[in-house]
């Protein structure tokens, strides 16, 4: 699956600009490190419930998630 949106690529960036891991991101959200590692690595689209969660603990806007940088 091609990430679409650079939804993992953009996450990741956050979590790293955050000096957040993948397993405190994991534990804050209630997901788990098998699907943060599928999201971060765009093997996985997110549910709007995932979306929801993520949000809940990143403090951005949706459209940052989903933003294409050059």
């Amino acid at each position: 699956m091609k990430d679409h949106y650079n939804f993992g690529h953009n996450l990741a960036k956050l979590l790293k600009s955050l000096d957040m891991t993948q397993a405190e991101f994991a534990n804050r959200t209630g997901l788990t490190r098998a699907a943060v590692s599928q999201l971060l690595g765009g093997k996985r689209d997110p549910s709007l419930h995932t979306i929801v969660r993520i949000l809940d603990v990143i403090p951005v806007k949706f459209e940052t998630l989903i933003k294409r940088f050059k």
